[in-house]
């Protein structure tokens, strides 16, 4: 009886870890994955799930526009905030060039513009912070 009562024990814990897991990603990357799809890489693929989170928060910069360069700069975005947690690139929908940094002007906010980080920037950031 106590064996059974130790087993019984031993998998509801290790199943409440594989599910608290499997639940264990930014909220943010619902905007381009399901909560199945995102279950299945916490459980299949670690590694692209750990990007997709690394790229929610590192792959754009807010900067100043430079000065003279205000004109410069023909797309804009609108956001919530400056506050990390509240900007979600995969809901902004951003195309994301493989070399190249596209620059947008932030809505109501003077003087500042979203730098989103190209694919190989991001890569190798990733790849870097991930060693």
């Amino acid at each position: 009886m106590r064996s059974i009562l130790l087993s019984v024990i031993t998998a509801t814990f290790v199943l409440s870890a594989v599910v608290a897991q499997a639940q264990d990603f930014d909220k943010r990357l619902t905007a381009k994955f399901s909560k199945k799809e995102l279950t299945e890489m916490a459980k299949n693929d670690a590694a692209t799930l750990a990007y997709w989170n690394f790229y929610l928060d590192n792959g754009y910069q807010i900067m100043d526009i430079p000065k003279g360069k205000e004109d410069g700069i023909q797309q804009s975005i609108t956001l919530k905030s400056l506050d990390a947690k509240d900007i979600n690139l995969l809901a902004l929908d951003l195309p994301q060039h493989d070399f190249a940094r596209q620059y947008y002007l932030i809505e109501g906010m003077s003087g500042k513009m979203l730098a989103l980080l190209p694919k190989s920037e991001v890569k190798t950031a990733f790849d870097k912070a991930s060693k």
